[in-house]
């Protein structure tokens, strides 16, 4: 009997995994009919002349570990261990693929529901082909910036995935976004007319979503009062007084400025004249009354019965 040997087929497999310089190989070449073959592995950065290929392994199974990410050929050549020295070889091209880097930031300001979100990702080899954000698993944007508009003020998480040409993931970056509300703010009295030297009480009423008041600011015709609290308790001679206020939230977000106007009233001030003519019996009365920041309502004489 004559057994018709041909020269084996040489062919190998691989497993490229993103971010990881090891590489897997994996035999699977055909014999056919040879007793056996040996294996030669060698490598050479994909754009190097045939002369650069470095042998690593003689190994039908093996790994090896590359220097950096970039694209390498890979050749296997198998003899046979017959009498009839037969070989073949096959040379494959791989890429070794790095993750991109996720990275975003978040521009806010207070009192809008709006963010302004701005990719910051990066890769050392290719490119980014894709960006995606998530707030739980809601998609909420794409690509290297977008606006987005949240529901209400409150505290978010985030959450950007990037994908290479390759087609590698990154990990999941994570950016806490705070939406933050700013202070709504009224200021109330009994009445805004006072009369001098009369104490009264300005109030503050400040409302704020998803987070409180920490601190507020009084000024007193552009002076400021040492008073940290929602009410302001006051004692003035005549005058009109501008009282303003600025509140801020717990978060750093002052609201706009009220402002109330007090104005402090004197009392009157009244004068009384007599004249009595010689032979008459009438008396001329002139009375008059002046009084600061308001105007006299009624005039009262009273004769003494």
């Amino acid at each position: 009997n004559i057994q018709l040997i041909s020269r084996p087929t040489a062919k190998f497999g691989y497993n490229v995994i993103c971010d990881n310089l090891t590489v897997a190989f994996t035999d699977s070449t055909s014999l056919n009919g040879n007793p056996g073959v040996t294996y030669q592995y060698a490598w050479k950065p994909a754009l190097a002349p045939p002369s650069a290929y470095t042998n690593y392994s003689n190994q039908p199974n093996n790994s090896f570990t590359f220097a950096a990410y970039d694209s390498f050929d890979v050749r296997l050549i198998v003899r046979s261990t017959g009498k009839c020295i037969n070989e073949d070889t096959i040379v494959k091209r791989i890429v070794l693929k790095v993750k991109p880097v996720a990275a975003c930031s978040a521009v806010t300001s207070c009192g809008s529901l709006q963010a302004s979100i701005t990719s910051s990702a990066s890769i050392t080899i290719g490119s980014i082909a894709q960006q995606e954000y998530y707030v739980g698993n809601t998609l909420i944007g794409t690509g290297a910036s977008f606006i987005y508009n949240f529901a209400s003020y409150g505290s978010y998480t985030v959450k950007q995935v990037v994908k290479s040409n390759f087609n590698c993931i990154s990990d999941t970056f994570f950016l806490p976004v705070i939406i933050k509300d700013k202070p709504q703010i009224t200021l109330t009295t009994l009445r805004d007319s006072v009369c001098n030297n009369n104490t009264y009480t300005i109030t503050a009423n400040a409302t704020v979503n998803a987070t409180t008041i920490s601190s507020y600011v009084w000024f007193k015709n552009n002076v400021l009062l040492a008073n940290n609290t929602n009410t302001l308790t006051e004692t003035n001679p005549t005058g009109i007084y501008t009282y303003k206020l600025v509140a801020t939230s717990a978060q750093g977000c002052p609201g706009d400025t009220a402002v109330k106007t007090i104005t402090i009233v004197s009392k009157p001030t009244a004068t009384i004249n007599a004249t009595n003519n010689c032979g008459s019996k009438s008396i001329a009365i002139t009375a008059s009354a002046v009084v600061v920041n308001d105007v006299i309502s009624n005039h009262y004489i009273i004769y003494g019965d």
